[in-house]
């Protein structure tokens, strides 16, 4: 609720070259990465924390398990839209 889709969309073709230039700057400031767990146990939830300048982003973690930013090397982002109620970004690290 309260999502501008359409204000997404219009934004597609320059949105790749924003969000990798925002992860460069990240990278060159050498944004750090944790993991952090709910509890010890292999089902507790484990999230990615990525600590930038301009804050903590926290989210589920997927299983990139590095210490830096700058370990992921180079990044590429895409995005498809397969139909009309459906966004995909496609991330490439390395």
């Amino acid at each position: 609720k309260g999502f501008d889709t359409a204000g997404l969309l219009a934004q597609l073709d320059d949105l790749p070259q924003r969000v990798e230039a925002k992860v460069r700057e990240w990278m060159r400031a050498d944004a750090s990465v944790d993991i952090e767990t709910e509890g010890p146990h292999l089902t507790d939830m484990r999230y990615w924390c990525c600590h930038v300048p301009e804050g903590t982003f926290r989210i589920a973690c997927g299983g990139t398990h590095v210490t830096s930013l700058r370990e992921l090397g180079a990044l590429s982002v895409r995005y498809e839209q397969p139909d009309e109620s459906t966004l995909v970004a496609v991330t490439t690290v390395g």
